[in-house]
């Protein structure tokens, strides 16, 4: 179980340099417009971070996933912000997994094989997020060549005590092996999910089972100390 990658999520701190949850300002900067800039924030932190270490992380296994909001990509000007940055920053594409949700994905399709094509050409890797949560459409992803379908977590923690999250997920597994595509699963917090995964021929895990969240500035130190040399993969 090697690391395969490394999911960046966004924190706020107040005044009082307490940390704020999402939940509590994702919500108000949907409402005034204001994901596509936070969006491109968290973007261009990522990059400055990793830009010392460009040469030695150009050959990494590794992946660094950034999520893209569904107001970033009806904009249809995100990847091309997103590959200009990458590329004055010496950062190749592939280093880098951008994630949509499923609903959004589906919602703007149009917007959303443009987006997926745009970055996928240019060989970054593209992750479907929340898959499973909703009316997923199969028919619909054959359009979006994505590389990555994440399985939505609040389906993978019942796992072993729910027989239709078994069905669930383990039809997602196949479904994304017919179409070529790996599989990501959320939130896996104990031994015994990550083992029922396994069964089931999961590709990815990630969650509190394999690793706690940590600053990025923290895992950018250890990978400047140890450098990655060969392909990781963290297996469900």
């Amino acid at each position: 179980g090697e690391i395969a990658g490394f999911e960046l999520l966004v924190r706020l701190r107040n005044a009082a340099g307490d940390v704020v949850a999402p939940d509590k300002f994702l919500g108000a900067c949907a409402q005034y417009g204001l994901t596509p800039a936070l969006d491109r924030w968290v973007l261009l932190a990522a990059v400055e971070a990793l830009r010392p270490h460009a040469q030695s992380l150009s050959s990494a296994p590794l992946f660094f996933a950034i999520n893209v909001s569904e107001q970033s990509l009806q904009s249809r000007r995100y990847a091309a912000f997103a590959l200009e940055s990458l590329a004055s920053a010496g950062l190749p594409p592939s280093l880098f997994c951008f994630e949509l949700k499923e609903p959004a994905a589906i919602a703007h399709l149009a917007a959303a094989d443009a987006l997926v094509r745009d970055l996928t050409k240019a060989g970054a890797r593209v992750a479907l997020d929340n898959f499973g949560s909703g009316l997923s459409s199969l028919a619909s992803l054959k359009q979006l060549p994505v590389r990555y379908l994440k399985i939505d977590g609040a389906v993978v923690r019942r796992l072993g005590a729910d027989r239709i999250a078994d069905s669930i997920v383990s039809g997602i597994a196949r479904a994304a092996r017919t179409l070529g595509v790996a599989t990501i699963a959320e939130h896996v917090e104990t031994a015994a999910v990550a083992e029922r995964l396994h069964d089931f021929d999961v590709t990815l895990g990630q969650g509190f089972h394999f690793g706690r969240p940590q600053p990025f500035v923290e895992i950018v130190r250890q990978l400047a100390l140890s450098p990655p040399a060969a392909e990781a993969k963290t297996r469900a």
